[in-house]
C-alpha cells in the first residue's frame, strides 16, 4: 500500500481543452436547465438525472467554490506579472538662475548664470525568470541660457543598459519564482476542491433523492393501510348493523382508522421536508417554490454489486480529491523548504553596465545667439565616441543568518506536518472505505430479508382476513396483520434506500462518484 499519494498529472493543454468543451456544453444547456429548474420549484415528478444536473449547475456551495478557483487563477496571472517589463518616461522643463558670488565651500561656483533646460528620459526595466534584473535607459537634455555673461546652448544624449545576475542566493529560486509556483500549486488545490465539493454535492443530492423516494413509498404504504382500515371499518359497521359484531369492535376499528390518518399526516410532512431538502441542494430559487412537493420518478432499485475492499482502497488512495489536495500541499511545503535552503547562501551577484554618451555645446558673446547641433551629439552615440562600461561582483553576507536559519527550521517542520497530514488522511480514507463496503454489503442483505418479510406478512394478513371474514378470527389480529404488512413494506423501502445510499457513500469515499454517474466538473 503506498505511503505517499501524488496527484494525477494532467497537462495544461488537455485541461484547457476539457474546460472549453465542457463550458460550451453547459452554456448550450443552461437555458433549458434553468427553465426546468423553475418548473421543478413548482413541484411534480423529477428524475435523478434532472436533480443531479441542476445541483451541479446551481448549488450555492459549488458556485462559491468555483469562484475560489477563478480567484486562484487570477493570482497565478498576478504573480506572473512580476516579469512584465516596466516602461517609464519623463519630461521636465526647468528654469534656474544664480546671481553668483563667492562661496568659500565651493570656490569654483561663483559666476552668475541663467538657464532653461528641457529633459526627456525613458527606460525599460524588469526581471527575467533566472533572477536577472535589467534596465535599458536613454536621456536627452537641451539647455540654453547665459553664464559668465556669455550665451550658451548645448545638447547631451546618452543610452545604456545595466544587468545584475544572482549566482548563489536567489539563483535557483527567489521570492517571485517561489510565489508563482506556490500560486500554481494553490490553483491545483482549488481545482481539486471544486471536484471534491461537486462530488460532495452530488452525493448529498443522491441521498436526498433516495430520501424523497422513500418518503413517497412510505406515504403510499400508509395510504394503502388507511384504505384497508377504511374498508375494514365499513365491513365492521355493517356487521354491527346486522347484529353480527359488537360496538367494541366498531370503536376499535374507528381508533385504528384515526391512527392511520395520523400516520398519513406525519408521512405527508416527511414528503414535504424531503422535497424541500432536495430543492435546496439543487439551488432552486425560493421565489419558484410552491407547496406542491417534488416526486421521485426513478424507483429505488436494488442492483447487486461486487465489493472488493482492497481494490476500493487502491482506487481511493489514487483518486480522492481531498487526499490529492494534501499531496499538493506536500509539494508546496517541499518547494518552500527549497526556497528557505537557498536563502542560507550568501549573495554573490554578477553585474555589468554599458553606456554611450554624446554632447555638443557652444558659447558666444551676449550679442550672438548660439545654436548647438543635436546631430553631432547623436553621431557621437553612433560612433561610440564616449563609451563607459563596467563589470563587477557584488557580495553580501548576513552576520548570523538567524532569520534564514529560523525560516529553514520552520520549513522542515511544516514539511513533516504536511507528510503526517497525508498519512492521517490515508488512514481515514481506508477506514471510511471499509465502513462503506460493510454498510453496502449488509444493506443488500437487509433488502433480501425485508423482501422475505413482506411476502410472509402479506400471506399471514391474507389468512387472518379470511379467518375473520368467516367469523373464526379476531379483529385485533387482522389489525395487527395489516399493520405488519405496512411496516414490512416500509422497512423494505428503507432497506432499498439505505442500500442505494450506501453505494453512493462507497463511491464517494473512493472518489469515483462523478465517473460512475458519468458527470464531469467544469475546471
Amino acid at each position: 500500500m503506498p505511503r505517499k499519494t501524488k496527484p494525477m498529472k494532467r497537462s495544461q493543454c488537455v485541461r484547457a481543452g476539457l474546460r472549453c468543451c465542457l463550458r460550451s456544453v453547459l452554456l448550450l444547456s443552461f437555458g433549458a436547465i434553468a427553465i426546468r429548474a423553475q418548473n421543478l420549484g413548482q413541484g411534480g415528478a423529477i428524475s435523478m438525472r434532472e436533480a443531479l444536473d441542476n445541483a451541479l449547475l446551481q448549488n450555492r456551495t459549488l458556485q462559491v467554490e468555483r469562484i475560489s478557483q477563478e480567484v486562484a487563477q487570477n493570482r497565478v496571472s498576478l504573480a506572473g506579472a512580476y516579469y512584465d517589463p516596466l516602461f517609464t518616461t519623463r519630461y521636465s522643463r526647468e528654469e534656474s538662475s544664480d546671481p553668483g558670488g563667492f562661496d568659500p565651500l565651493n570656490p569654483a561656483v561663483d559666476s552668475p548664470y541663467q538657464a532653461d533646460l528641457d529633459l526627456v528620459s525613458a527606460d525599460v526595466s524588469g526581471f527575467l525568470p533566472s533572477g536577472l534584473n535589467y534596465r535599458l535607459d536613454g536621456r536627452y537634455v537641451h539647455s540654453s541660457g547665459t553664464r559668465d555673461f556669455l550665451n550658451f546652448d548645448s545638447y547631451k544624449v546618452d543610452a545604456g543598459f545595466y544587468a545584475e545576475q544572482p549566482l548563489l542566493r536567489n539563483f535557483w529560486i527567489d521570492l517571485p519564482r517561489w510565489q508563482i509556483k506556490v500560486n500554481k500549486q494553490n490553483l491545483k488545490v482549488t481545482e481539486l476542491g471544486v471536484h471534491f465539493i461537486a462530488m460532495t454535492v452530488i452525493h448529498q443530492t443522491q441521498v436526498a433523492y433516495y430520501d424523497l423516494a422513500y418518503a413517497w413509498e412510505n406515504l403510499r404504504a400508509l395510504q394503502s393501510l388507511a384504505s384497508t382500515r377504511q374498508d375494514l371499518l365499513r365491513s365492521t359497521q355493517q356487521r354491527v348493523r346486522f347484529g353480527m359484531g359488537t360496538t367494541v369492535e366498531e370503536k376499535w376499528a374507528l381508533a385504528e382508522m384515526a391512527e392511520a390518518q395520523h400516520n398519513l399526516v406525519l408521512a405527508s410532512n416527511q414528503v414535504a421536508t424531503a422535497s424541500n431538502n432536495l430543492r435546496t441542494l439543487m439551488g432552486v430559487a425560493p421565489e419558484n417554490w410552491t407547496q406542491v412537493p417534488l416526486e421521485a420518478s426513478d424507483a429505488l432499485l436494488t442492483i447487486p454489486q461486487t465489493f472488493n475492499v482492497s481494490e476500493s482502497w487502491r482506487v481511493g488512495l489514487r483518486q480522492r480529491p481531498d487526499l490529492l489536495q494534501l499531496a499538493v500541499n506536500v509539494e508546496t511545503a517541499d518547494l518552500t523548504l527549497k526556497y528557505y535552503r537557498n536563502q542560507l547562501l550568501p549573495s554573490l551577484n554578477l553585474f555589468g553596465s554599458y553606456k554611450l554618451k554624446g554632447a555638443d555645446s557652444i558659447r558666444a558673446f551676449p550679442t550672438i545667439q548660439p545654436e548647438a547641433d543635436l546631430s553631432l551629439a547623436l553621431e557621437q552615440i553612433e560612433d561610440r565616441a564616449a563609451p563607459n562600461s563596467a563589470v563587477g561582483i557584488l557580495f553580501s553576507l548576513p552576520l548570523g543568518f538567524r532569520a534564514e536559519r529560523a525560516n529553514y527550521r520552520s520549513g522542515k517542520e511544516l514539511k513533516k506536518q504536511a507528510d503526517l497530514l497525508v498519512k492521517q488522511k490515508e488512514e481515514m480514507i481506508l477506514r471510511e472505505i471499509a465502513d462503506a463496503v460493510d454498510q453496502a454489503r449488509f444493506s443488500f442483505d437487509r433488502v433480501e430479508a425485508a423482501r422475505e418479510a413482506v411476502r410472509y406478512t402479506a400471506d399471514a394478513a391474507d389468512v387472518e382476513e379470511v379467518r375473520q371474514a368467516r367469523g373464526a378470527g379476531l379483529l385485533q389480529l387482522v389489525f395487527e396483520a395489516q399493520e405488519n404488512v405496512a411496516n414490512a413494506r416500509i422497512a423494505e423501502a428503507a432497506a432499498r434506500r439505505d442500500y442505494n445510499t450506501a453505494l453512493s457513500r462507497l463511491y464517494y469515499t473512493e472518489g469515483t462518484l462523478l465517473e460512475r454517474i458519468q458527470m464531469d466538473v467544469l475546471f
